[in-house]
């Protein structure tokens, strides 16, 4: 009955869960973590494996690192005699199991839904008997691997699986933990929110009042801006040459260059973050010449009539929060060009 009943508490917790949102681990946080799984023991320890169940509270230090106090619980039997030590036809002596200890955590994504972790600390077991046998304490060693799967920004269901070692008479004795719960997650910084909104790099017509010729002129039809963006699938990671996709796009617009020949161009490039600051610098030069040779060569656009400038990762469409994922959504937003034409 108990087994059921800690059983439905934990999928009721789960289904009551809404606003399923992205998360991460934050740093300067606090998290509370109840727990519920199986304990199997050393055979050597005539102990009956059993559920197992407790609480883990802990505090990270940054997003990455974290460390944890546990206290568990196993209700368990024993057939060990009281005084002679070995095991006899009788009935099953109860024992309780009480387990607690600190770890270290690590975790290997913390900006995702996913989190794996890694773990390892040291701990102590303490064996109440109920038949007439000693109670019993030994030190632990345990190391193991979790995961955080994130449902809100506050909220996470976690699996976890340890190895605990323990050394007693010459013989060394290794125990299994393995567990599933929630993790609950207060306070801590937040990353914010980055957003971007590229501007025109068109310069502004000034007026001043002698170049008006009368008091009531007719206003000047405001000119169409029009912006052209050549974003990931028209650059190659690391390459400043256009694709055929990208040729097309550049193709279609010729004409409208043509057909305004007293305007001017301004062609802007722009990299992801991955790689040094002078090395973007660079390779965002380059794609804005690539497009500015293509413009002159295949449409035959007047050299005059073209201006060209690099960025590189100091202006991006959208933030990365690890930069080495070259493939990432933020990063081929990043990877463009965008050039501004302003129609009469």
């Amino acid at each position: 009955m108990a087994k059921k009943m800690l059983l439905l508490m934990f999928v009721f917790s789960i289904i009551t869960i809404s606003s399923i949102v992205l998360a991460q681990n934050r740093a300067d946080s606090i998290t509370l973590s109840p727990f519920f799984g199986g304990y199997k023991f050393d055979s050597d320890q005539y102990l009956d494996d059993n559920i197992y169940f407790g609480l883990r509270t802990g505090y990270n230090f940054t997003k990455y690192l974290g460390a944890e106090a546990m206290f568990g619980y196993v209700p368990t039997e024993t057939e060990r005699n009281s005084r002679k030590g070995y095991l006899m036809n009788r009935d099953n002596q109860n024992v309780n199991v009480y387990r607690y200890g600190i770890e270290g955590l690590f975790h290997f994504m913390p900006d995702y839904k996913f989190d794996p972790f890694i773990a390892a600390g040291y701990g102590r077991s303490h064996l109440e008997y109920s038949g007439g046998i000693k109670d019993h304490d030994f030190g632990l060693f345990d190391y193991g691997v979790g995961l955080n799967y994130h449902l809100t920004k506050n909220v996470a269901i976690r699996a976890d699986v340890r190895h605990d070692l323990f050394r007693e008479s010459g013989h060394t004795f290794n125990n299994l933990e393995y567990t599933a719960g929630l993790t609950f997650q207060f306070g801590g910084e937040e990353k914010p929110e980055v957003t971007y909104t590229p501007k025109s790099e068109a310069p502004a017509r000034r007026y001043t009042p002698e170049m008006i010729p009368t008091p009531e002129p007719t206003p000047e039809p405001k000119p169409e801006i029009v912006l052209i963006e050549l974003d990931d699938i028209h650059f190659k990671h690391d390459k400043s040459e256009l694709t055929e996709v990208g040729k097309e796009i550049v193709n279609e617009n010729i004409e409208t260059l043509k057909e305004n020949p007293d305007i001017d161009i301004l062609i802007a490039g722009y990299c992801s973050a991955s790689g040094s600051d002078e090395y973007n610098q660079k390779l965002s030069e380059r794609r804005a010449t690539a497009v500015r040779d293509y413009l002159i060569k295949e449409g035959g656009i007047a050299p005059e009539r073209l201006t060209k400038i690099g960025y590189g990762e100091s202006r991006p469409a959208e933030y990365e929060s690890h930069p080495k994922v070259i493939e990432s959504k933020a990063a081929k937003a990043n990877r463009r060009v965008l050039f501004t034409i302003i129609v009469k």
